[in-house]
């Protein structure tokens, strides 16, 4: 709908046959204690992970210079797995393909022109489970997490160029906890 504009959609389907996963198996030591012992090993499920994408640009270009060279942008993904066969040991659940959130999105403002590139960006994903088996055979998950990151670009010559950059502006901290009864 314009030179630097654009909205998308996408179907996708992922087959993941190859994966390493922890478990947790119990270990008699020589000193006559059972204890739990977490090791890696490979997955042997075979998951399919699907979902949807949209996403969109938008320039105003319309506007009068120097306002023209702003923009928008942003994307969201919503996703699924089957055939993960992980469990949680306490409770039986069937749980999440690790590392995989059901949500992400990401959002952001720039600015562009022949001399300045200045972008600042949201990005968001829900929670995802990080192993299926971590501290004492439990499950472990990370909360949603989302951050502010930005960057700003100045064309010196058309051969140099100086830039900085900023992650995790909000200061936003991975929280990670085993959990007993809940999966996403």
């Amino acid at each position: 709908f314009s030179k630097d504009g654009f909205v998308s959609a996408a179907l996708f389907e992922k087959d993941i046959s190859r994966f390493i996963i922890n478990t947790t198996i119990p270990y008699l030591a020589n000193d006559g204690q059972t204890y739990s012992l977490t090791l890696p090993v490979n997955g042997t499920d075979r998951v399919k992970v699907s979902g949807l994408e949209l996403g969109g640009q938008y320039a105003f270009s319309m506007l009068p210079a120097p306002f023209d060279g702003f923009g928008v942008l942003g994307n969201v993904t919503l996703q699924k797995d089957r055939g993960f066969k992980g469990t949680n040991l306490l409770t039986g659940e069937l749980l999440p393909y690790p590392g995989l959130s059901r949500t992400s999105y990401n959002a952001g403002v720039y600015y562009e022109d022949a001399r300045i590139s200045a972008r600042l960006s949201y990005n968001w994903r829900s929670r995802w489970l990080i192993t299926a088996s971590g501290r004492g055979g439990l499950p472990e998950y990370n909360d949603a997490f989302g951050t502010m990151d930005m960057s700003v670009d100045y064309n010196l010559t058309k051969q140099v160029t100086v830039f900085v950059a900023g992650v995790n502006l909000t200061n936003a901290a991975y929280i990670q906890a085993p959990e007993i009864g809940r999966a996403s």
